[in-house]
């Protein structure tokens, strides 16, 4: 089954064409959190030098946070116009989800939530992605080994300041194509109505914050 899968929602950003759970083509695009410019553009490309034609592929799935929001909505906007566009069923994937390691042992998923702390998924736990306090993190990474993260030059020094030097093993990696191409397989073949194509914000932006905090009567 072809499907377009695709992810933006942190600095690095990646866009794929796959058959199955095989990657026919795929990219890493610039990192940093300017990825409008260039996601469509560089998966015509891909299509061309597949010679293929958007109208064969079967669906389109996409990374939906958490993470950066301008990020977010740069691949909900484009996955859900190519997804209207060509008639095809659109799948949402945590983000975190699609961060894996071939590391042996435990691992969790980290990606920046600025002011927010960090967003976290622990692998093989059965919980669901949080969003907590540095201090909360490290109570939470306890049990892990290694930490995976889109950048873990600013996320390493936060951690580790509340820890230790060398607690965790790190590795800086892009989202796994394969992983999103598994995980939306998964859907389909299961057989059941795709996720909810709901943004996870997690978290309100600073603005929204510093609204709230205009709108609290005085005491």
């Amino acid at each position: 089954m072809l499907g377009i899968v695709f992810d933006t929602s942190t600095e690095r950003g990646v866009v794929a064409i796959v058959n199955n759970e095989t990657i026919l083509w795929e990219e890493h695009l610039p990192v940093g959190l300017q990825t409008a410019q260039s996601l469509l553009p560089r998966l015509h490309e891909g299509l061309s030098s597949l010679q293929m034609d958007i109208k064969s592929i079967a669906y389109i799935a996409c990374g939906i946070g958490p993470g950066s929001y301008t990020g977010i909505r740069i691949a909900a906007t484009a996955a859900k116009t190519l997804a209207f566009a060509c008639d095809i069923p659109l799948i949402g994937i945590c983000t975190l989800d699609a961060f894996i390691t071939e590391t042996k042992g435990s691992f969790a998923a980290v990606i920046d939530a600025k002011i927010g702390g960090v967003y976290i998924q622990k692998s093989g736990k059965g919980e669901n992605p949080q969003v907590c306090t540095l201090d909360e993190a490290v109570k939470l990474l306890n049990d892990i080994e290694t930490i995976v993260t889109p950048n873990a030059e600013k996320i390493r020094p936060k951690l580790e300041a509340l820890s230790s030097p060398n607690r965790w093993n790190w590795e800086e990696n892009y989202p796994s194509c394969q992983q999103l191409a598994k995980l939306a397989l998964k859907q389909i073949k299961e057989g059941k109505e795709p996720t909810p194509f709901e943004l996870l914000y997690m978290r309100k932006t600073q603005a929204e914050i510093e609204k709230d905090n205009l709108q609290r009567p005085l005491a």
